[in-house]
């Protein structure tokens, strides 16, 4: 997690310089649901790029998830694909790293208490984040709707 962090800071700062292009999501509207289409293309000593797949089916009977995604890695410079990874693991991470980067700019220096709103896929990685970046938290309070979780 903390290399993540650090490569999504190497990221935002190349996205400031103007070195990453990530478009608007494309939304394919199907009968029971929406498949989005998410490039994103980086710049650095060589052209990065991907694209990322996500299914939004809510309507899915019990047991078949509401949500899938891919994500594929592709050379820049080649057009050849590099990887592909599961886009809803991928996005858990990189949404933790963000968090993770974020608390360590925006929370109190010294902060000892972490405080999560929902317990659901992402929760994990943004506790996983934040600790991360900030050594200093010692307890961690999680509210959800479903006590369970």
């Amino acid at each position: 997690m903390k290399d993540c962090i650090e490569e999504m800071a190497v990221v935002f700062a190349l996205h400031g310089q103007g070195k990453a292009d990530s478009p608007l999501r494309t939304v394919l509207a199907v009968p029971l649901g929406d498949i989005l289409v998410m490039p994103s293309a980086v710049k650095r000593t060589k052209a990065e790029a991907s694209v990322k797949v996500v299914s939004v089916f809510p309507k899915n009977k019990s047991g078949v998830p509401s949500i899938n995604a891919v994500t594929i890695l592709v050379d820049g410079e080649t057009g050849e694909p590099k990887a592909m990874i599961s886009g809803g693991a991928l996005t858990a991470i990189r949404t933790g790293a963000v968090s993770g980067l974020s608390c360590r700019y925006l929370a109190r220096d010294g902060a000892e208490t972490l405080g999560i709103v929902g317990a659901g896929g992402m929760a994990y990685q943004q506790v996983n984040g934040v600790v991360s970046a900030l050594p200093s938290i010692k307890k961690v309070r999680i509210f959800s709707l479903e006590a369970a979780k």
